[in-house]
Formats: structure tokens, sequence, C-alpha cells
């Protein structure tokens, strides 16, 4: 019995911690793995102090632990963040329903005043200010980032 536990015990270990969703190099060759890297991307915040992944926490079902979570300038936010799990098979996007595709709902926590605050030119202008990302969608997609369907890249992941 001790022995099942301890299998059980090393396993969550291991799930929580063994998995890093935070790559900083340009080993990334597919479209999934750059919407990895753009959902941890501070850049993409206002003041660079959040990312997706700052409120959908992958240890915890990319999820929140709060009823609201901190965006930008230390705002707390109007809703709980929920899961991002699955989201291919939801019928609709955010608790309200508001946005009609998973890419226009990967968007709008960007622009939001109190989640990122950030609109989609400047999140564009700052990723082909970075010689990474610049690789990265280059290598991936032929072109530099564009605002045209930015969404698409985080939304691959």
């Amino acid at each position: 019995m001790k022995f099942i536990i301890s299998c059980i015990f090393l396993c969550c270990i291991f799930l929580l911690f063994g998995f890093s969703f935070e790559t900083n190099n340009t080993d990334i060759k597919t479209k999934a793995g750059l919407g990895k890297k753009l959902f941890s991307e501070k850049i993409l915040s206002k003041d660079s102090s959040v990312s997706c992944a700052s409120c959908h926490i992958p240890t915890f079902a990319f999820a929140d632990t709060v009823a609201f979570s901190v965006g930008i300038e230390g705002k707390l936010t109007k809703r709980n963040t929920p899961s991002v799990l699955n989201m291919k098979n939801r019928p609709y996007y955010f608790w309200d329903g508001r946005a009609s595709t998973l890419e226009d709902q990967s968007l709008m926590p960007i622009q939001n005043p109190d989640e990122m605050g950030l609109p989609i030119e400047e999140a564009v202008k700052r990723l082909n200010q970075s010689k990474e990302y610049k690789l990265l969608f280059q290598k991936i997609f032929g072109q530099k980032p564009t605002a045209k369907k930015p969404g698409s890249r985080i939304f691959c992941f």
C-alpha cells in the first residue's frame, strides 16, 4: 500500500513540476509551439507584467486560484478566470459568450484595460521588435508578425 501511495505521490510531483510552459529559444518548429510560447509572453501586456499564463495557470488546469485575477497595474478583473482546457469544444467563449470564435476570444484579454491593456497593433509592434519572434514567425508562418489574425498563433496552443 505504501508503494502505491508513493507512486501516486511521485506521479503528481512529476505532473506538477515536470512540465515547463515557458520556452526561451528558437527551437520551436510548430504553430502549437509558438502558441505555447506566446501564452506565457509578458510583452503582450501594457506594462509587461502579466501573460495569459498569469491567470490561466498551467498547474491549476489553466484556471486561476482566486475569485478575481490580478491584471496590469494590480487591477482586479471583473470575473473569475475559467480554465482554457478543451476550448475547441465549447459552444461559446467567456462566461457571457461575448466572443463568437476562439480566435476572437484569445485577443480580447490582451486589449482589455483591466487584464493586459495593450492594443493589438502595439502587441504586433512589440513582437516585430523581438529578433526571436521575428525568426519564429518567419520560420513557422513564412512572414513577420502581423495584426491580421494574430490570435490564431495563441489559438494554436
